[in-house]
Protein backbone atom coordinates (compact mmCIF):
# COMPACT_ATOMS: atom_id res chain seq x y z
CA UNK A 1 0.00 0.00 0.00
CA UNK A 2 1.61 3.00 -0.73
CA UNK A 3 1.22 6.53 1.07
CA UNK A 4 -1.02 8.03 -1.41
CA UNK A 5 -3.29 4.89 -1.10
CA UNK A 6 -3.57 5.54 2.36
CA UNK A 7 -3.63 9.09 2.52
CA UNK A 8 -6.87 8.68 0.14
CA UNK A 9 -8.20 6.10 3.11
CA UNK A 10 -7.62 8.66 5.75
CA UNK A 11 -9.43 11.55 3.80
CA UNK A 12 -12.22 8.97 3.30
CA UNK A 13 -12.39 7.97 6.99
CA UNK A 14 -12.34 11.50 8.24
CA UNK A 15 -14.59 12.54 5.78
CA UNK A 16 -17.02 9.59 7.50
CA UNK A 17 -16.28 10.94 11.17
CA UNK A 18 -16.96 14.65 10.08
CA UNK A 19 -20.72 13.35 8.38
CA UNK A 20 -21.69 11.44 11.05
CA UNK A 21 -20.39 14.29 13.84
CA UNK A 22 -22.46 16.43 11.79
CA UNK A 23 -25.47 14.38 12.00
CA UNK A 24 -25.24 14.24 15.88
CA UNK A 25 -24.51 17.40 16.60
CA UNK A 26 -27.50 18.58 14.73
CA UNK A 27 -29.93 16.08 16.86
CA UNK A 28 -28.23 16.76 20.20
CA UNK A 29 -29.17 20.69 19.19
CA UNK A 30 -32.21 19.69 18.44
CA UNK A 31 -32.92 17.85 21.84
CA UNK A 32 -31.38 20.99 23.46
CA UNK A 33 -33.76 23.00 21.58
CA UNK A 34 -36.84 20.91 22.50
CA UNK A 35 -35.53 21.19 26.40
CA UNK A 36 -35.37 24.63 26.06
CA UNK A 37 -38.98 24.98 25.01
CA UNK A 38 -40.35 22.44 27.63
CA UNK A 39 -38.69 24.97 30.53
CA UNK A 40 -39.20 28.63 28.59
CA UNK A 41 -43.18 27.35 28.53
CA UNK A 42 -43.44 25.80 31.57
CA UNK A 43 -42.16 29.04 32.89
CA UNK A 44 -44.68 31.20 30.61
CA UNK A 45 -47.31 29.11 32.46
CA UNK A 46 -46.31 29.35 35.52
CA UNK A 47 -46.22 33.51 35.18
CA UNK A 48 -49.41 32.86 34.08
CA UNK A 49 -51.19 31.06 36.65
CA UNK A 50 -48.98 33.84 39.41
CA UNK A 51 -50.72 36.55 37.85
CA UNK A 52 -54.26 35.48 38.46
CA UNK A 53 -56.15 35.80 40.88
CA UNK A 54 -56.18 32.40 43.13
CA UNK A 55 -60.07 32.12 42.31
CA UNK A 56 -59.98 31.61 38.83
CA UNK A 57 -58.05 28.41 38.89
CA UNK A 58 -60.52 27.55 41.72
CA UNK A 59 -63.61 28.41 39.54
CA UNK A 60 -61.91 26.47 36.77
CA UNK A 61 -61.39 23.38 39.02
CA UNK A 62 -64.42 23.58 39.95
CA UNK A 63 -67.44 25.10 37.76
CA UNK A 64 -70.31 25.69 40.35
CA UNK A 65 -68.33 28.22 42.38
CA UNK A 66 -69.13 31.52 41.91
CA UNK A 67 -67.19 33.58 38.98
CA UNK A 68 -64.96 36.39 40.08
CA UNK A 69 -66.53 39.68 39.25
CA UNK A 70 -65.34 40.98 35.64
CA UNK A 71 -62.53 43.24 36.26
CA UNK A 72 -59.77 45.08 33.30
CA UNK A 73 -57.66 43.24 35.53
CA UNK A 74 -59.00 39.96 35.24
CA UNK A 75 -60.02 40.26 31.91
CA UNK A 76 -56.26 41.26 30.80
CA UNK A 77 -54.18 38.16 32.44
CA UNK A 78 -57.25 36.14 30.74
CA UNK A 79 -56.20 37.79 27.14
CA UNK A 80 -51.91 37.17 28.56
CA UNK A 81 -53.84 33.35 28.55
CA UNK A 82 -55.00 33.59 24.71
CA UNK A 83 -52.08 35.06 23.86
CA UNK A 84 -50.10 32.55 25.43
CA UNK A 85 -52.38 29.79 23.78
CA UNK A 86 -52.35 31.63 20.26
CA UNK A 87 -47.93 31.32 20.49
CA UNK A 88 -48.70 27.67 21.38
CA UNK A 89 -51.00 27.41 18.11
CA UNK A 90 -48.52 28.96 16.26
CA UNK A 91 -45.36 26.96 17.09
CA UNK A 92 -47.90 23.93 16.46
CA UNK A 93 -48.77 24.98 13.66
CA UNK A 94 -44.76 25.33 12.66
CA UNK A 95 -44.27 21.94 13.99
CA UNK A 96 -41.65 23.26 16.80
CA UNK A 97 -43.48 21.35 19.31
CA UNK A 98 -43.04 18.14 19.44
CA UNK A 99 -46.66 15.51 19.67
CA UNK A 100 -45.42 14.78 23.92
CA UNK A 101 -46.02 18.26 24.22
CA UNK A 102 -48.73 18.71 22.58
CA UNK A 103 -50.18 16.31 24.42
CA UNK A 104 -49.44 17.41 27.26
CA UNK A 105 -51.13 20.59 26.63
CA UNK A 106 -54.18 19.65 25.25
CA UNK A 107 -55.94 18.49 28.50
CA UNK A 108 -55.17 21.37 30.64
CA UNK A 109 -55.91 23.84 27.70
CA UNK A 110 -59.28 22.17 27.40
CA UNK A 111 -60.67 22.22 30.50
CA UNK A 112 -59.73 25.42 31.20
CA UNK A 113 -61.22 27.02 27.66
CA UNK A 114 -64.33 25.18 28.57
CA UNK A 115 -64.64 26.71 32.36
CA UNK A 116 -67.38 29.39 32.36
CA UNK A 117 -64.77 31.85 33.15
CA UNK A 118 -62.78 31.54 30.83
CA UNK A 119 -65.70 31.21 27.78
CA UNK A 120 -67.24 34.62 29.99
CA UNK A 121 -63.99 35.73 28.96
CA UNK A 122 -63.41 34.58 25.76
CA UNK A 123 -66.84 36.56 24.12
CA UNK A 124 -65.13 39.83 25.21
CA UNK A 125 -61.75 38.82 23.98
CA UNK A 126 -62.61 37.00 20.92
CA UNK A 127 -62.40 39.97 18.54
CA UNK A 128 -59.10 40.27 19.79
CA UNK A 129 -57.78 37.17 17.82
CA UNK A 130 -60.31 37.75 14.79
CA UNK A 131 -57.16 38.14 12.42
CA UNK A 132 -56.19 34.56 13.29
CA UNK A 133 -59.16 32.88 12.12
CA UNK A 134 -57.70 29.36 12.12
CA UNK A 135 -57.22 30.06 15.93
CA UNK A 136 -60.34 31.50 16.58
CA UNK A 137 -61.89 28.59 15.22
CA UNK A 138 -59.73 26.27 17.45
CA UNK A 139 -61.00 27.79 20.43
CA UNK A 140 -64.84 28.11 19.15
CA UNK A 141 -64.32 24.19 18.88
CA UNK A 142 -62.76 23.43 21.99
CA UNK A 143 -65.24 25.75 23.92
CA UNK A 144 -68.10 24.01 21.80
CA UNK A 145 -66.77 20.64 22.47
CA UNK A 146 -65.82 19.62 19.15
CA UNK A 147 -62.25 20.05 18.67
CA UNK A 148 -59.84 17.82 17.67
CA UNK A 149 -57.09 17.36 20.04
CA UNK A 150 -53.55 19.38 19.55
CA UNK A 151 -51.36 16.72 18.62
CA UNK A 152 -54.80 15.88 15.82
CA UNK A 153 -53.91 19.22 15.02
CA UNK A 154 -50.23 18.52 14.99
CA UNK A 155 -51.18 15.63 12.24
CA UNK A 156 -52.74 18.28 10.24
CA UNK A 157 -50.15 20.51 10.53
CA UNK A 158 -47.34 18.13 9.24
CA UNK A 159 -49.36 17.51 6.13
CA UNK A 160 -49.18 20.52 5.06
CA UNK A 161 -46.68 23.45 4.18
CA UNK A 162 -45.24 24.83 7.53
CA UNK A 163 -45.04 28.31 7.44
CA UNK A 164 -48.57 29.23 6.10
CA UNK A 165 -49.71 32.48 8.38
CA UNK A 166 -53.20 31.58 10.30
Amino acid sequence: MTLQTMLRYATLWSLLVAIISLIVVVHISRRQMQAHLYLEVGKRFDDLLNALPPGVWLARLAPETNLPPPTAELTSNVHRYFAFLLFMYCLADERYLPPAMLRILHAGIHRTLVSPLFAREWSTLRTEFEPYPEFVNFVDALQSKTAPSLHVLAKKFATRRPGKVL
